[in-house]
This record gives C-alpha cells, structure tokens and sequence, in this order.
C-alpha cells in the first residue's frame, strides 16, 4: 500500500509492506517536474504497491497529476481520503465533518488508535493545527494558527529591509531585528499552546492527555510545549495505513 501525505509545501509519502512503512521520501508540492520526483520515489517499489491511500489538501491541480501518474505507471485508481463522522470508533464534533482538513483528521485517528486515550495532536506546518480526542474517541474540535514560518514571513514581507532565515533563541528582550522577531514570533506560538491547555482544563484531561507533535515544521515547537510529548513525523502517513487496513 503506497499512502501520500500531500501537504501545503510539501509531499511526503511512503510503502506498507505489511510490516512496516518504508519512507519514500519527501518533495515540493509545488515542484514544476512533480512527475518525476513521483517516478523516483515510487517506481522502485512498483511490486508493492496493489492500493494507493491519498491525504490530499492542496487541490484538485495535484490531485489530478497523482491520479495520472497512478493510472499510467502503477494502473492504479489513487483513493482519496475524506473525513468521516464516525471511522473505527473515533467520532468528531466538526459540523461538516468533510469539511475539517483531512490531515488533521488522520493524524488524530492514529495517535487515538496507538493511544486509546485523551490525545492532543499539534501539527507544525505552513500552519499550526491542535486537534482533541477524549478518551472516548469523540474529536472534540481544536485550533488552527499561523505556523513559524507564515508568523516570520507576514513580518518580512509587511516590512521593508528585514531578513530572517530561523529564529534564533528568544529568551530575553531582543537586542537585534532577528532576535526580535523570534521572541514576538515564538511568544505568540506559546501562547497558542497556553489557551490549548486552558482548554484541556476545562475538559478535565489535562492531566491525563498525551500530546502527539508531527508536521515539517516540529522543531521549532519542540521547546515550546510544557508537556512531554510523543515525536511522529509521519502520523499522517500512519493514519493512512490504520484506515486502509481497516478498509481491507
């Protein structure tokens, strides 16, 4: 089963063989030769692969180009996932349940099915997302936010003659622009994760949630969460093979 994480900025993707994922790597979303980056990652494992699982929220342009590629490479009809109120014992309380990212949906399905308990899923990407899941498997809803990236380039491109590649430690007032901007930049990324426990606390399950970071962008958050936490990078890609194991 080969599963597709299609993100924002990027697109990661990897192979169950019924063991284990084997990481096929991970391109731009928006790279003109996306073909190719399909060939080079995927054909190597063309014996593998009898089901395509696809988390898709970049649109129907990408969607379109995987969906080719499947059929002309693999002869394969790509399927992509939508959100679902109930799915193998989770539920959410999203309105439109079709409406709530689909990544965000898969990745608070697998850390729910490793965890069988109150989850916190915080996702670092082009944005920030935060997703619940009680005990019960009820998704109670969550947050969405700028990510590190989209806070620093509102700054820089608002505001002529500043340059920022990464931030720099922000522990103190900043003396210079980039230190500045980390401090106000990390300071707001904080005090998102703050209403997020606020929140908990109202639920009851603070003190007994586990939080769950993935996303391209995790590092920055790593020191920012009060909690002890669970690394997964690929829990996108994870949730993909725990819905299509279960669709088999």
């Amino acid at each position: 089963m080969l599963v597709i994480d299609v993100g924002n900025t990027n697109i990661k993707s990897a192979v169950w063989d019924g063991h284990q994922l084997i990481d096929c790597g991970s391109f731009g979303t928006l790279a003109a030769d996306i073909e190719n980056d399909f060939e080079s990652c995927w054909l190597i494992h063309t014996s593998l692969i009898r089901k395509v699982l696809v988390a898709n929220v970049a649109g129907s342009q990408v969607r379109d180009r995987i969906k080719r590629f499947c059929k002309t490479y693999l002869d394969i009809t790509p399927e992509f996932v939508v959100p679902q109120k109930i799915c193998m014992g989770m539920s959410t309380r999203y309105q439109r349940p079709d409406a709530l990212g689909v990544d965000r949906w898969l990745a608070s399905l697998a850390a729910w099915t490793f965890s069988r308990g109150a989850v916190c899923v915080v996702d670092v990407g082009t944005a920030l997302t935060v997703d619940v899941v009680v005990a019960d498997g009820e998704h109670v809803g969550g947050l969405i936010a700028p990510g590190p990236d989209m806070l620093k380039a509102s700054l820089v491109s608002g505001t002529a003659g500043i340059e920022i590649d990464q931030f720099s430690a922000a522990d103190r007032f900043g003396i210079n622009t980039v230190e500045a901007i980390s401090l106000g930049c990390l300071s707001a990324l904080k005090g998102v994760l703050r209403e997020v426990e606020q929140q908990l606390d109202m639920l009851g399950i603070s003190e007994t949630t586990s939080w769950y970071l993935t996303g391209g962008a995790a590092a920055v958050m790593k020191e920012l969460i009060p909690n002890k936490h669970i690394d997964n990078p690929r829990l996108v890609l994870e949730g993909l093979v725990t819905l299509g194991l279960h669709l088999d």
